[in-house]
């Protein structure tokens, strides 16, 4: 009888825990809450998963890319220009909210009050993006990236970008699938000369 009653119980709890979906990455979870786990390699060599941590990169290896906005500015430089975008021709935010878009000499953001969120890093001007022991910057090149994440690599489209011209680029995820957005890295020449968070719509 007790055995019985014990099974119906293990059994009532695997029930559970099987309907439990498993916990994702958020987007809106702050960066700078990156446990030691976000701070794995890049890629998982157990399933040959490939992607770039969002939560664990950080612009020269000091600003998450979800910050305060003051951070922002002692890191990207104070912005040209900051614009109000037309929500009702916006495909998609980062916070699903009304937000203003700010431009600085080497990145774009979304900015919610006093929270920025970096959308876009040219590394031509300099800096560029690292998570654990990997870098992204100018001097990266696509044999380079190819070494690190040989799958997306392989999967690179030509690109015309309205900035840019032609480029390579290479698709990359935020986390470990399934994930909706994804990592534009464009290259030029070779050479890396943007990276894009992308949120599709």
């Amino acid at each position: 009888m007790i055995h019985r009653a014990v099974g119906v119980v293990l059994i009532s709890l695997l029930g559970l825990t099987s309907c439990t979906e498993p916990e994702k990455p958020s987007q809106t979870a702050p960066a700078s809450a990156a446990t030691p786990s976000s701070t794995a390699p890049a890629s998982s060599p157990a399933d040959t998963t490939e992607y770039l941590n969002w939560a664990a990169a950080r612009i020269n290896g000091r600003l998450p890319l979800q910050s305060q906005l003051q951070a922002a500015w002692r890191e990207l430089g104070s912005p040209d220009s900051v614009v109000t975008p037309d929500l009702d021709n916006e495909c998609t935010s980062f916070f699903s909210l009304s937000f203003q878009r700010a431009y600085t000499p080497k990145a774009a953001l979304e900015l919610y009050g006093d929270t920025a969120v970096v959308t876009s890093l040219d590394v031509r001007k300099g800096g560029g993006l690292q998570a654990g022991g990997l870098r992204l910057d100018r001097t990266t090149t696509l044999a380079e990236l190819g070494r690190a994440f040989p799958r997306a690599v392989s999967r690179q489209s030509t690109e015309q970008d309205d900035v840019l011209g032609e480029v390579q680029m290479v698709s990359l995820d935020v986390a470990p699938p399934p994930t909706d957005d994804h990592w534009r890295l464009l290259f030029k020449d070779g050479r890396l000369v943007r990276i894009d968070y992308f949120m599709p719509c």
